[in-house]
């Protein structure tokens, strides 16, 4: 990945793939990654003076130089690192496993949702809903749980307090300013009933085979000629494509007068190159 404008800022090129990124007021936060255990380098475009701080994961960063407006970080994509980079970029190092816990959610503000900004990045949780500022700085958080989670949320400064699902969540906050928290499992109680001993109904969906049923409404298959390469044994040409039907579910119907002494009825269809035969 070269040259990639990310908000204000902008990377020369990155080994390693982006995951997302959002901007929080003044600072924009961004995720990277790779697989498990590979080192990267990502080549970040900055002003002259800038340096940057390891917040988390001091050890995945292995090399650094900055020099003509670039700081260069080199480092091993395992688990997670958080470095601060100047005064308004925070980046995230993670392996590909620790990034599909990531999940960037729009906010709702006012009943709108909004594509781009503002949003939250949460890092967690199973399936994140919904994300909404109610009550000024409140967020609301909305979604689903297989087990106790440990979560961890990148939010606007506003925000001052979190619930889960309508539950406040004792939500801590951290040295990198994001909320920590942990949103505990409850496993659905539910009972099913004795399917046996219900009264079911249904509805008949196909009436076109009623014996009353008016098809006069309907194309009349008469042609007698084709030029199909495979000529058909019946007295009229059954081709739907003859009539003009070429895609979707096909329905005929066809009347015979019974002599009484019939004991079969058979009738062969053939579907793309596949022929079924059905007695």
């Amino acid at each position: 990945m070269t040259d990639y404008k990310f908000g204000s800022h902008e990377i020369l090129y990155s080994s390693a793939e982006i995951f997302t990124w959002k901007t929080f007021g003044d600072v924009t936060v961004a995720i990277f990654y790779g697989k498990q255990g590979e080192t990267h380098e990502t080549a970040f475009k900055v002003k002259k003076g800038t340096t940057f701080t390891t917040i988390e994961g001091r050890k995945a960063i292995k090399a650094s130089s900055n020099k003509d407006g670039l700081l260069v970080l080199n480092y091993e994509t395992t688990g997670q690192a958080v470095v601060s980079i100047g005064k308004n970029l925070m980046v995230y190092f993670v392996d590909k496993n620790t990034a599909y816990k990531f999940s960037a959610v729009s906010l709702i503000e006012d009943g709108s949702a909004f594509d781009t900004k503002p949003s939250v990045i949460t890092k967690g949780p199973y399936l994140v809903r919904s994300a909404e500022v109610v009550k000024g700085s409140v967020l609301e958080l909305k979604g689903d749980l297989n087990a106790t989670t440990p979560i961890e949320v990148i939010a606007p400064s506003k925000v001052k307090a979190i619930t889960w699902n309508g539950k406040v969540v004792t939500a801590l906050k951290t040295l990198k300013g994001t909320w920590t928290a942990t949103l505990p499992f409850e496993a659905p109680k539910f009972s099913l009933p004795n399917l046996s001993e219900l009264s079911w109904k249904y509805a008949d969906s196909l009436r076109e085979i009623r014996g009353n049923y008016d098809d006069k409404a309907w194309t009349v298959a008469d042609k007698t000629k084709t030029l199909n390469a495979r000529q058909p044994t019946t007295p009229t040409i059954l081709y739907a494509g003859e009539y003009g039907y070429h895609t979707g579910s096909l329905l005929w119907r066809g009347h015979f007068v019974a002599e009484g002494s019939e004991d079969n009825f058979n009738i062969s269809m053939r579907g793309n190159i596949f022929p079924s035969w059905y007695s």
